[in-house]
């Protein structure tokens, strides 16, 4: 690794670097690892209802922590590419700590479907037949075809507690059962017993499909982590190539001009990619290097296998990353000051944070 003698030079790289990798690691949640398995079987349920207009429902199960909210919007963010979601397919979420009460569900489910003139001051006398009608304000043209419907409730078993609440959930299932519209329920939850909170009715409406999300026995959480902290914490780039002229003669040649950052994110969080035109090529590189020789840091991966011991977390991981670093400057009394002084020297800060 090269030497850099300017320190003002290296503070505004390093500024630079840790803006973008913060906006990266906290915007990004739709890259979803492993259980390709079970990827792809959500995919196919997802895709088959918006393209072909087909019904489906499915039990999404896994500890929490293990990424199944992140793999649905990864699902939802790979439709989007193949067709126009917006346009062809009303998503409707429902969290069952919020959602947990019939009436309150409904309006949700009509503000998300953006309904709410429709319905007005309409009196309707039970749930299916407020579904009912809803389902027909969404139906169009000569044969009256309805849009496809994606359906995700998170904290599934919640809306199990009661008989009361689980209305919503036979009505959503008898849809799916009887193809009165395109529509695919996706439950998400943690409770490996949650078909036995079902009521009878409910299960008999159910297609039984269920999908586990459980971590690899094979794999050692903090291994895992210490790969996870080489791809968040390098900065992927790409070399930009120029143009410029040989002395013999006029025909162009490539040369390497700078560097390019990966767009994407910075487009969902709708920041100006020029922001980061002054990161300095030679210095990405360092960069880079040193977070990959944390890799065989021993300390470092200590402390990722005493991570584990409490949590394989990845949305855990990731806050470490981002927040785990000292708060920034600020005017602290004679007190405060005497306090931290006195924290810091009882504490071994060097392997704390690795994003300060």
């Amino acid at each position: 690794m090269r030497e850099i003698t300017s320190e003002n030079f290296t503070a505004v790289q390093i500024k630079q670097i840790r803006k973008y990798l913060k906006l990266r690691i906290m915007e990004d949640n739709v890259t979803f690892r492993g259980h390709e398995q079970e990827w792809n079987h959500v995919y196919d349920l997802m895709k088959r209802s918006v393209l072909q207009g087909e019904s489906h429902s499915a039990l999404l199960i896994g500890p929490r922590g293990s990424g199944k909210t992140t793999l649905v919007n990864s699902v939802l963010n790979h439709l989007s590419k193949e067709a126009d979601i917006t346009s062809d397919a009303i998503i409707v979420k429902l969290n069952g700590h919020m959602h947990h009460d019939d009436k309150v569900a409904l309006k949700s489910i009509t503000a998300q479907m953006q309904l709410e003139n429709a319905v007005g001051d309409r009196v309707f006398g039970t749930f299916a037949e407020n579904l009912a009608f809803l389902l027909s304000c969404l139906q169009s043209g000569v044969d009256r075809r309805c849009k496809s419907m994606l359906f995700l409730l998170e904290e599934f078993d919640m809306f199990c507690h009661s008989a009361r609440t689980q209305t919503l959930l036979y009505n959503l299932f008898d849809i799916t059962h009887s193809r009165q519209a395109p529509m695919c329920v996706l439950g998400i939850t943690n409770r490996l017993d949650v078909m036995e909170m079902l009521e009878k009715r409910v299960k008999s409406r159910f297609s039984h499909r269920h999908i586990f999300i459980f971590s690899d026995e094979k794999t050692r959480p903090h291994d895992v982590f210490a790969d996870l902290l080489v791809e968040l914490l390098t900065v992927p780039v790409t070399k930009k190539k120029g143009r410029a002229r040989k002395k013999s003669n006029d025909e162009p040649t490539n040369t390497d001009t700078g560097i390019s950052i990966p767009t994407e994110v910075l487009q969902r969080c709708k920041v100006d990619a020029q922001q980061f035109a002054a990161l300095e090529p030679n210095f990405v590189e360092d960069w880079n290097a040193h977070i990959r020789a944390l890799r065989a840091d021993e300390k470092v991966l200590d402390s990722l296998e005493k991570l584990c011991y409490y949590t394989i977390n990845e949305q855990i991981f990731k806050d470490i990353l981002v927040v785990g670093g000292p708060p920034p400057p600020t005017k602290l009394t004679n007190t405060e000051l005497a306090a931290n002084a006195h924290f810091s020297k009882s504490k071994n800060t060097e392997h704390d944070c690795f994003l300060p």
